[in-house]
């Protein structure tokens, strides 16, 4: 299975996976599966990573800046010449179909202002991904997209979420559990080493109070105590909290 990985995802497996992987067999796993194409991270998301949640990513994967392993297998993925087939299609669908119209009124974007919000939000990492994933289905590979994002709650954004928006471009996308589901050998490893199968699908993961790059929420906005994170549960406020938030099922 080929997977492309974006920021919140790479964030979640360093915050919620690999703390637990006492000796390294999720890690090697990963670092196998990046090394060999299974798992694709492209310069943009690997930029990202270096500005989000203390290098949480670059620390805890540090093969990403091993020169000699990136060098060998070519990571991360280069997109600088990287276009998209039937661009004009594309961006007529973002203008109609992926764009928050109703914002764009209600703030009065002017044409001028658009069109460069829309150019920015093309060269960035996320439409980056949908467009090598589109250009990799024209070439028949199959190619999963994986984020943590919803298609719900857009958080007052200009463009519509990446599972929305890959949903209308017929892009199959996944989450980091489902992912685990889906990968025999990493839900086998994770039971060999005595994790548990609720460990596979932290809560948080779940609850509509997440802040994906910054590894808080609402409750704790520098970080989500160990505690939660090594009981998996979270049902009623604990010393530390910002508000009385506990867990709460998102809506996807």
């Amino acid at each position: 299975m080929r997977i492309i990985i974006d920021t919140c995802s790479l964030v979640a497996l360093c915050r919620y996976y690999l703390p637990f992987d006492k000796n390294k067999v999720f890690y090697n796993l990963i670092k196998e599966r990046v090394g060999n194409g299974e798992i694709i991270i492209i310069d943009k998301v690997l930029k990202e990573c270096q500005g989000v949640s203390g290098k949480i990513v670059i620390k805890s994967i540090d093969f990403l800046t091993d020169k000699h392993f990136t060098k060998i297998h070519r990571i991360p993925y280069d997109t600088s010449t990287l276009v998209a087939p039937d661009t004009g299609i594309l961006l007529q669908r973002i203008d109609t179909e992926f764009s928050n119209q109703e914002l764009v009124k209600a703030k009065k974007i002017g044409p001028i202002e658009y069109m460069n919000q829309r150019d920015n939000y093309m060269r960035g990492a996320d439409m980056t991904q949908i467009i090598l994933c589109l250009r990799m289905i024209k070439d028949n590979i199959p190619i999963w997209l994986v984020t943590e994002e919803t298609s719900f709650d857009n958080d007052n954004k200009l463009f519509k979420k990446i599972p929305f928006i890959c949903s209308g471009l017929g892009i199959q996308t996944m989450t980091i559990p489902e992912y685990i589901e889906k990968s025999e050998s990493l839900e086998i490893n994770f039971r060999k080493k005595g994790y548990s199968t609720e460990l596979i699908k932290p809560i948080c993961l779940k609850c509509k109070h997440i802040q994906p790059l910054s590894g808080g929420c609402q409750a704790f906005p520098n970080g989500i105590p160990r505690v939660i994170l090594e009981t998996n549960k979270h049902d009623k406020p604990i010393d530390g909290q910002k508000s009385n938030t506990v867990y709460t099922p998102s809506n996807n």
